[in-house]
């Protein structure tokens, strides 16, 4: 049930939800603002695209991962003709494969030439994607919440922390995009208003991680047992190193930084210890409650 893709397919799926989340409701806010200028509308048009089309891709990889843990296509497709004897497994997989044909529209229509495509039937599915990409991430953590098998799974914190975490992940790749675009200070103020968002969600991240902890400790079984090997001698440079420092700790410093100095970043490195933290963290809780 929990093979070596599982970890990827959480991630991924977490990460290509929290894209498309964080670009379905910038767009719609975007769009919302009658002061904007056209050329801040060009560069947000531009970054807006290609969060779409990379989170598309980074979708139709966790579905990979999730039909290569399934080990036979035939067993991914009784997912779809017979839900009701897989019923938790199968929500997640409607709901990516709904993720994964909005975002993929989104994407075509927006990247190419698509003139019979309204402007109001992008809003639409930017709203079907945001909605879809709340449920995807949610899934991912209430995917491991259902194995009430494993106490330290056993608790609502854990979807919380995923969507936390999925949230961190999309905002730091979006900024990553824009670090790379030429004329991305155009819209400076929207970023460094996503900066401030992502101070928010990393807070928030950290509140939900203490109190999984905290729950983890006081509760049943072998709950208590598993949190132990987080700070063990095989999970401590992952969960230490890899969640706390790289995907919490340098995030929020540059992060706090950056909106302090009411400025973007032009170098991605602190995104990219963000996705490895976001990585890291499914990791070791897989990892820890396997034991």
């Amino acid at each position: 049930m929990f093979g070596p893709f599982v970890v990827l397919y959480l991630f991924l799926g977490g990460c290509s939800a929290g894209v498309l989340l964080v670009s379905s409701l910038w767009s719609f806010a975007f769009h919302m603002n009658a002061d904007r200028t056209r050329p801040e509308t060009d560069v947000f048009r531009a970054l807006r695209n290609r969060s779409f089309a990379v989170g598309f891709v980074i979708a139709c990889l966790a579905a990979l991962c999730l039909l290569a843990d399934l080990g036979r296509p035939e067993r991914f497709v009784l997912l779809f003709l017979r839900p009701s004897s897989t019923s938790v497994i199968a929500f997640g997989t409607f709901v990516l494969a709904g993720m994964i044909v909005v975002s993929g529209f989104l994407a075509i229509a927006n990247n190419f030439y698509a003139p019979h495509v309204s402007a109001r039937m992008k809003a639409v599915a930017e709203i079907a994607c945001a909605i879809l990409a709340v449920a995807v991430m949610t899934y991912t953590g209430v995917y491991l919440q259902s194995t009430k098998a494993v106490a330290f799974w056993d608790t609502p914190l854990m979807p919380v922390l995923f969507v936390f975490s999925a949230v961190s992940s999309g905002i730091a790749i979006i900024v990553a995009i824009a670090a790379f675009m030429r004329d991305s200070w155009r819209i400076d103020f929207g970023l460094v208003r996503l900066h401030g968002i992502h101070i928010a969600v990393l807070v928030l991240e950290v509140l939900a991680l203490a109190a999984f902890m905290y729950v983890s400790a006081t509760g049943r079984g072998e709950a208590p047992t598993s949190l132990s090997l987080l700070f063990a001698e095989d999970l401590r440079v992952w969960f230490v190193g890899g969640v706390c420092i790289a995907g919490i700790v340098v995030p929020l410093v540059s992060e706090v930084v950056c909106a302090l100095l009411r400025r973007t970043r032009t170098f991605p490195l602190p995104d990219a210890l963000c996705l490895l933290g976001g990585y890291a963290l499914r990791y070791c809780l897989v990892a820890a409650g396997l034991h």
